[in-house]
């Protein structure tokens, strides 16, 4: 896990990737030298859904096959209050497909501008570059009235081509990206939050992958809605629901000539997600034991429609997928945990697109289901130290 205070001053990042690759056994990389599409791999496993990455609870499933990374996302770091990831085939409660694991990020809220005691409040950060003459302007503002509060973020980089240690300007290396957060909680009684967000994310640059060129326009929205029940009096009840909706829309305009692509051709990839999770956690103690059951399910949709030259490797075409989980764990004295879960999956895929106009195979269609076990003992002998051992199944 990485919070708000090493975010703000170890590392002041440009790019998630900046932060990511500091942590063991997980790497990220850009798309390109000017798209600031993100990656993420865990133990050498990503693309396809196989690294789960979710932003404030929804799943980033745009994806583009080419010759940079399949699955990716757009996000500016400026919003970020943390990060958590989780490694291996052990998330029974984070959804569907993650056999690599979940990379989940947290947007600042009003709390993390407003000190005690203050009701309004405004955070103003810039930054210049002198190489590639890059510039950051960021305002954040909060305000809390009562049990509500609200932050409001607008963010602009700008970046034109950068030298290499030679002195040669790098091509299509720079770009213009502007971002927008707005996060609203209310605490409607006591115990009782309600939690929205909206993401606007657009960047204009020029991608340019084996000196092939197009010009390229990026548009990302994120809309979630949450709400959460917990309070200490109630410990069978630790409720938590939301739903969300991520819309990214990528579309390119060929810049230069070939044989098969002339110049003006255009080519689109959109990838329209929506989903819900719900779950709760019942938490009872008898003497020396305590047991936390933890039991949910989730769903999401993706519609994907591509067009132009995108539709050859990455054709339209519609996925769903669910599953049901419960998670037992049991503490002994303080010292010893078990963790026992199980999961069930099910997807359907329906791919719309043909290898060519003339392909008799007509569109694909899949479908599957499984059940997945996970098993965890861990022993803590002092505090700050646990030795434990996992056994887990992941489905994708």
């Amino acid at each position: 896990a990485i919070d708000k205070d090493q975010l703000d001053q170890q590392f002041q990042p440009d790019s998630v990737s900046q932060f990511i690759n500091t942590i063991p056994g997980v790497a990220s990389s850009q798309s390109g030298a000017s798209d600031p599409a993100q990656s993420i791999n865990i133990r050498g496993l990503q693309d396809f859904g196989r690294v789960n990455v979710l932003v404030e609870g929804a799943r980033q499933n745009f994806a583009r096959s080419g010759h940079g990374a399949n699955g990716s996302f757009y996000l500016e770091p400026e919003m970020l209050k943390s990060v958590d990831v989780t490694r291996g085939p052990t998330s029974a409660i984070y959804g569907s497909g993650a056999i690599g694991g979940v990379v989940a990020f947290e947007l600042l809220d009003a709390g993390d501008i407003l000190q005690p005691g203050e009701y309004a409040a405004i955070r103003a950060r810039t930054k210049y570059g002198t190489n590639g003459n890059s510039k950051l302007g960021s305002a954040t503002g909060a305000v809390r009235v009562g049990n509500f509060d609200i932050l409001g973020q607008l963010n602009g980089r700008w970046s034109d081509d950068y030298e290499d240690g030679a002195g040669a300007t790098v091509p299509d290396t720079g770009d213009a990206t502007k971002s927008g957060l707005v996060k609203a909680r209310w605490e409607l009684a006591p115990g009782h939050k309600l939690v929205g967000t909206f993401i606007d994310y657009r960047s204009d640059f020029v991608d340019n992958v084996d000196a092939v060129r197009r010009d390229s326009k990026l548009e990302n929205q994120q809309y979630t809605l949450g709400y959460t029940f917990s309070r200490p009096d109630t410990p069978l009840i630790d409720f938590s629901a939301r739903t969300y909706k991520n819309i990214t829309n990528l579309r390119q305009v060929r810049l230069n000539n070939s044989a098969y692509d002339p110049v003006g051709s255009r080519r689109g990839f959109e990838a329209e997600t929506t989903g819900f999770d719900i779950f709760n956690t019942s938490r009872f103690d008898f003497e020396n034991t305590k047991i936390a059951f933890t039991y949910g399910g989730d769903a999401f949709e993706d519609q994907v429609v591509t067009s132009g030259y995108g539709t050859e490797l990455t054709p339209s075409g519609r996925r769903t997928a669910a599953g049901v989980f419960a998670q037992s764990k049991v503490t002994f004295f303080d010292t010893f945990d078990i963790i026992a879960a199980l999961r069930y999956d099910r997807y359907e895929l329906k791919g719309h697109g043909k290898l060519s106009p003339n392909d008799p195979s007509g569109p694909i269609s899949l479908e599957g289901d499984r059940v997945s076990p996970k098993i965890t003992a861990g022993l803590t002998p002092f505090n700050g130290v646990t030795i434990f051992a996992t056994y887990a199944e992941g489905y994708r």
